[in-house]
């Protein structure tokens, strides 16, 4: 009966210590937290209407220009994987419609240690302007190595009004 009751007050004491390495930084699921939206302050640029060069200008080889920002993100999730990470966000458009959606990579500029993403997607010459919130959302996901990630502290996404962030 004293055997069976002190293995009982050890389990017990030994599960209830499982609550705290949930919320610890050893645990691998939590290395990047809650994601949090934040404004974007945009530079004003010329017009948007002029092209910057000529369709007929382009080369061969190199890819066709991606489409505009999604309007806004509304959710960024960090995936931790054998080789990495899986990078996954959320956003809603514009209009409705649209396609060939995709998370570009912006270089590093002074910032090492954030890993930033533009989320962008095309949107169809014939647009649906009320089309609801469900509609227009739109889902990509990128993958990033664990030699991309050393050294880096945080994952942005950026949209058009705003981005979201998550940190280690």
């Amino acid at each position: 009966m004293r055997k069976t009751l002190t293995l009982l007050v050890v389990a017990g004491l030994t599960l209830s210590a499982c609550g705290s390495v949930r919320d610890s930084r050893l645990n691998p699921v939590n290395w990047f937290g809650q994601s949090r939206s934040e404004s974007v302050e945009r530079e004003a640029k010329t017009n948007a209407l002029i092209p910057e060069r000529r369709a007929l200008s382009r080369k061969r080889d190199e890819a066709p220009a991606p489409g505009p920002l999604v309007q806004r993100i509304t959710a960024l999730t960090v995936d931790r994987t054998a080789g990495g990470a899986v990078i996954r966000a959320e956003g809603v458009t514009a209009a409705g419609g649209a396609f060939d959606v995709g998370m570009l990579p912006i270089e590093a500029g002074q910032d090492d240690a954030t890993l930033s993403f533009e989320l962008r997607a095309r949107l169809p010459a014939r647009t649906t302007p009320g089309a609801p919130e469900a509609a227009r959302k739109v889902i990509a996901a990128t993958s990033v190595t664990n030699q991309q990630l050393q050294g880096v502290r945080s994952i942005r996404v950026m949209g058009l009004e705003n981005m979201r962030s998550t940190r280690r």
